[in-house]
């Protein structure tokens, strides 16, 4: 699977894999950084562009925004269901 198709994979709810991006349809992760999640009420929070450590991790966040419209955008994630 291409990297750009794993936004589209998340927002179904697939677990998908291309390249060093990964989902399991909850959560997703650019090498091993979680960088969008589902919440439980189905809110797709997305990390903040400003904290990529690399472009490539830059053009995950974006494959995911532009696969989930609406999503929150978040400054990082905490420790799971807190931000």
């Amino acid at each position: 699977m291409k990297s750009r198709e794993v936004g589209d994979a998340f927002r179904d709810g697939l677990v998908a894999a291309g390249g060093s991006i990964v989902t399991d349809g909850r959560v997703v992760y650019s090498y091993q950084m979680m960088i969008a999640r589902k919440q439980s009420d189905g809110t797709v929070e997305i990390i903040d562009r400003k904290h990529s450590p690399s472009r490539t991790t830059s053009k995950h966040i974006g494959y995911v925004e532009g696969a989930c419209s609406g999503a929150k955008v978040v400054q990082g994630f905490g420790k799971p269901g807190k931000q």
